[in-house]
């Protein structure tokens, strides 16, 4: 393997990380196939599968995790299950709210997703975050 071969594959594979579009990223064939047609290589496939794999093992995983300060941040979501009450089976709405700093989460039932019911539950999920601060 020359070493023009070697950094004409790290070259598209620092490409590919730089565009960052997962579609669009070079397998191992594409690059062989470039390399046949854009610089004259007459070795075998399977070769450059190899070093395109053992580039992409060395690769280190990049892992940002996120981090919130207590109060900072909230996720609010619907949800519906199935319930038997009063032995009746019926589907009711869930909305849920999780606090991003301690991932507690405070959840209420409703009969309808409308916009009473969503005000409802701010104000009853803010109101339990303040009685149980993180």
């Amino acid at each position: 393997m020359t070493d023009e071969v070697l950094k004409f594959i790290k070259e598209c594979l620092a490409a590919d990380d730089a565009e960052n579009i997962k579609k669009q990223r070079h397998t191992a064939k594409r690059i062989y196939d470039r390399l046949v047609d854009e610089k004259g290589f007459t070795g075998g496939e399977s070769t450059i599968r190899e070093i395109v794999a053992e580039l992409k093992a060395k690769q280190p995983k990049v892992f940002i995790p996120l981090s919130y300060d207590p109060g900072e941040a909230i996720q609010v979501d619907w949800g519906e299950a199935t319930v038997y009450l009063a032995g009746k089976k019926i589907k009711v709405n869930l909305w849920c709210m999780r606090e991003c700093y301690s991932a507690d989460m405070f959840c209420k039932v409703f009969y309808r997703q409308n916009e009473e019911s969503f005000l409802d539950g701010q104000v009853s999920g803010l109101a339990y975050f303040w009685r149980h601060p993180s």
